[in-house]
């Protein structure tokens, strides 16, 4: 699993952050890092029959060959220390639009992981205050990982997947140990007991006893803690707990929902010192 890694970068701080998570993670896949950028160009193109960018019209050809030439030496200098003899690393521009594209090129050429760095102020969406990474998340059909720190080397030992026990997990119990079996870690399974959504603990040893007898988690432990919000108590018992990711099983609520209770998904990827694995799960 995660043979094939999408990155796609911006130069920026936050994209290096993700572009040294995924070459630890290719290291131990010894598959490929796709790195590439997007060359958002105000110009009319098209492919050629080479897989060559051109220009449509005759004035733009020049400015469009001197970007992507200075884009690719960009690109070039900030792969150039991550190359290792363990996993491949491909380079590529693409002059497009970033977010939606990301989500599509992930899903058509079949790739396993989407590693992005953390979000930016740049807003797309300002009617509902949705950012790149946000949308990213939402759009994309495949693991998408949210790098919001510098990786230091960190290995991904104890993996924390907030849950209440309720949601079907048949879609995703599978991915669940594949996961923990890549990174060779313990699940810890949390739920937050908030007072707007509780549950007494006969209800949850019931719940939790149901949920383990249908899924049959091994190396793994179940915990419950209380917090006047699940969002924040998420990421407080990251920290407690001393986790090293954090793996979300996304729900996708539609944009009424999103609205009227918030989304706990885009704020804990926004909000979290850890890198935060997101799956979308189909209702």
């Amino acid at each position: 699993m995660f043979n094939q890694i999408l990155v796609p970068v911006d130069f920026s701080q936050k994209s290096r952050h993700s572009l040294e998570m995924a070459c630890q993670i290719a290291e131990i896949s010894k598959g490929e890092v796709d790195v590439f950028h997007i060359v958002q160009a105000a110009l009319s193109v098209q492919m050629n029959e080479a897989g060559e960018y051109e220009s449509l019209g005759s004035s733009g050809k020049q400015f469009l060959q001197d970007i992507l030439q200075s884009n690719q030496l960009r690109l070039e200098r900030l792969t150039n220390e991550y190359k290792s003899e363990n996993f491949d690393l491909k380079l590529r521009l693409k002059v497009d639009d970033l977010p939606d594209k990301v989500a599509e090129h992930i899903h058509n050429e079949n790739y396993d992981l989407l590693i992005v760095g953390g979000h930016t102020e740049y807003k797309i969406d300002s009617a509902f205050g949705i950012n790149h990474n946000e949308r990213i998340v939402r759009l994309a059909k495949k693991p998408v990982l949210v790098v919001n720190n510098p990786s230091q080397d960190r290995r991904i030992k104890k993996i924390l997947v907030p849950t209440d026990f309720t949601n079907n997990y048949e879609q995703s119990a599978h991915q669940l140990k594949e996961i923990q079996q890549f990174f060779d870690a313990r699940l810890e399974f949390l739920h937050i007991n908030t007072p707007s959504f509780f549950s007494t603990s006969y209800e949850l040893d019931k719940r939790i006893a149901s949920f383990q007898n249908k899924h049959n988690f091994e190396n793994c432990d179940f915990k419950v803690v209380s917090d006047k919000s699940r969002k924040k108590g998420i990421l407080r018992a990251s920290m407690h707990y001393g986790a090293d990711m954090i793996l979300l099983l996304s729900f996708q609520p539609n944009q009424l929902q999103r609205i009227l209770r918030g989304d706990i998904t885009e704020y804990v990827v926004n909000h979290s010192e850890l890198p935060v694995m997101v799956l979308n799960v189909e209702k």
